[in-house]
């Protein structure tokens, strides 16, 4: 009767004389753990250099300009527009350079806020958005 490589039983005498599995096992251990021990410190490399990547990846993601913005609304950036707003002036060019430069959600929230919607929806506050050619939101 003829027997697997695999089996755990001895060949009859008569037959070619093979290993158990334990016996195969044990040569393959002895033969290769310095292999093994090498693919397990790569793997192990590996994986560490794919959860750097990941983590350096989600970073770069969260500071991303456009991506995620934490936008600051200060409406004193906007104090160059005081005396147009304010006064019967003319718009200087640092005023529209500020209104250019700031958030429409910022204008929304001034265009709410009772304290500043006085200026921002002003007769004035819309000839300073006209002359500095910024549109103001619809909010």
């Amino acid at each position: 009767p003829s027997t697997s490589p695999f089996s755990t039983t001895q060949a009859p005498a008569s037959s070619s004389p093979t290993h158990s599995l334990t016996d195969t096992a044990r040569e393959q251990l002895h033969y290769f753990p310095p292999i093994r021990a090498q693919e397990a410190t790569m793997v192990a490399s590996k994986a560490t250099i794919v959860c750097f990547m990941v983590v350096t990846l989600a970073a770069a993601l969260l500071a991303a300009p456009g991506v995620v913005e934490a936008v600051t609304c200060s409406p004193t950036q906007l104090t160059p527009c005081a005396p147009a707003i304010i006064g019967n002036a003319a718009p200087s060019a640092a005023c529209c350079g500020k209104l250019k430069a700031h958030p429409a959600s910022c204008l929304c929230k001034y265009k709410k806020d009772p304290n500043l919607q006085r200026y921002v929806n002003s007769p004035n506050g819309k000839k300073v958005f006209a002359a500095c050619k910024v549109r103001l939101p619809r909010c």
